[in-house]
């Protein structure tokens, strides 16, 4: 919804979940007066500048975006944490992930805040942020009073997010799973590099006299480097991007959270109130508007009950507005994250393609390093028939 134009707009979103457009590095820690502290340097396609940002500008610029924009999707930060008990690249792979996802957002994208903080390369970016942020009102107060804000259909609302939250379950299982793989797999990647070394080892080379683990430590060597790019491209292709999606889906929820306990909370109470004063002023007009007065004495009320058509659904006319732009803005948000959903074939594609070709070269270098440990079984067999023969002699 666009407060400028006083329209409600096309929020379909450009950005691709399945490619990233922003890097987060962690610049190497810089000493304060009293404290380390760190920095990040922040590249981006979109803006086609390198800015360096530390972790309270992050904090800065959610804070912003929460007030300025609360009924969208904005997810958590990664939390704060001492440099001594954190792990960076943890913290930096969250804040990448984080601004990724704020910023292929089609309304969050183009804010002012968010630019000032992608693209100012001055010593006072904080200062113009904060510019940036009192010149933005709210969003809702943006809107024009001529905007029709009909009500959304709530049910469809819930089973939506019921819907989202069980896809989310879904990828947090999936990249469990793809995790624990990858750490396998580089494991095996590991005790293959360290066979290498234990067979190379002259010691090992002074017991045989003979060259015979040279094939057998370069198969090991290829199976090591290929699996070594296996990992790093699955986690780069496929855990990076479904992180991505739970971000968003996770945000999502968050989203849905805050309206429910929030500006529909306040709406419900309001109606809630709203309709127990229509039903005491119901119930006097059926009881003729009879009251009893100190001493005794029954007094006919003179005012009669409104009709029911006149009752309000609320007593502010200005909440009831604003929870059906609430409820519009979960419902675009729910169709754009249902629109970033649409990249996660994609991404399990992907996935399928890094896993067959893996498995084909490790199969094919696995068959060449069993015919060289055949070789190897052939020739110490061979070796120890003819020093029998030997000692028979």
């Amino acid at each position: 919804m666009s407060g400028n134009s006083g329209c409600i707009c096309d929020e379909s979103g450009d950005g691709d979940p399945s490619e990233l457009s922003i890097v987060v590095k962690l610049v190497p820690e810089k000493k304060g007066l009293f404290l380390k502290y760190s920095e990040y340097e922040i590249k981006s396609k979109a803006y086609d500048k390198v800015v360096r940002r530390r972790y309270k500008d992050f904090l800065i610029l959610y804070t912003y975006l929460m007030e300025r924009y609360p009924y969208r999707m904005i997810p958590v930060l990664p939390p704060k944490q001492l440099i001594l008990d954190s792990l960076p690249e943890e913290r930096r792979h969250g804040l990448q992930t984080w601004l990724t996802v704020v910023s292929m957002h089609p309304v969050l994208g183009c804010s002012p805040i968010l630019i000032a903080f992608m693209s100012d390369k001055t010593m006072d970016y904080q200062y113009r942020m904060r510019v940036m942020y009192e010149k933005q009102p709210e969003e809702f107060s943006r809107l024009r009073e001529d905007v029709e804000l009909p009500w959304e259909d709530q049910e469809k609302l819930i089973a939506s997010r019921d819907r989202l939250r069980k896809i989310l379950y879904s990828l947090h299982r999936l990249r469990k799973i793809f995790d624990e793989q990858a750490f396998r797999t580089e494991q095996q990647a590991r005790d293959m590099a360290e066979v290498d070394l234990i067979l190379q080892s002259l010691e090992v080379r002074d017991v045989f006299a003979e060259r015979t683990f040279d094939n057998i430590s370069q198969s090991a060597q290829a199976a090591a480097r290929q699996t070594e790019r296996y990992v790093q491209l699955q986690r780069n292709v496929v855990n990076e991007r479904i992180h991505v999606l739970m971000d968003l889906l996770a945000a999502h929820n968050d989203l849905c959270q805050r309206v429910e306990k929030g500006i529909f909370s306040d709406h419900q109470k309001a109606l809630s109130k709203m309709l127990g004063v229509s039903r005491n002023r119901l119930k006097n007009h059926t009881s003729g508007g009879n009251v009893t007065s100190e001493n005794g004495s029954t007094i006919t009320s003179p005012q009669s009950a409104p009709p029911a058509s006149e009752i309000p659904a609320t007593g502010d006319a200005h909440l009831n507005r604003k929870c059906a732009f609430a409820l519009q803005c979960v419902r675009s948000e729910t169709a754009l994250a249902e629109q970033y959903l649409q990249s996660l074939p994609a991404i399990l594609l992907s996935y399928a393609n890094e896993e067959s070709q893996y498995h084909s070269k490790v199969t094919d270098i696995e068959f060449i390093r069993a015919n060289r440990w055949k070789y190897f079984i052939n020739f110490s067999f061979a070796a120890d028939v003819e020093d029998m023969a030997s000692a028979s002699s």
